[in-house]
């Protein structure tokens, strides 16, 4: 995950943001909620940072998983805003 700082906004008043990048299950580890354990543990860490806006690329395939927690679709990425 990177975390980057812009000039704050009244939607995000902290200025920091977080993009995650690279996320990969291997085939044999699929559907075993590895991914999910891991998205679960960097969002909380992202809160904890004061971040208030995650974005991340993903696939087609992947798309369901970010979904899940809360992702939606914004352009070219899919972002989560804490509320």
């Amino acid at each position: 995950m990177g975390y980057i700082t812009i000039m704050p906004t009244f939607s995000h008043p902290t200025g920091k943001r977080a993009h995650l990048m690279n996320v990969y299950t291997a085939k044999t580890y699929r559907r075993k909620g590895i991914a999910g354990k891991m998205l679960e543990m960097l969002i909380k860490e992202a809160w904890e940072r004061g971040v208030t806006e995650i974005s991340l690329d993903t696939t087609k395939e992947g798309r369901p998983l970010y979904e899940r927690f809360g992702f939606e679709a914004s352009g070219e990425a899919m972002v989560l805003v804490r509320r």
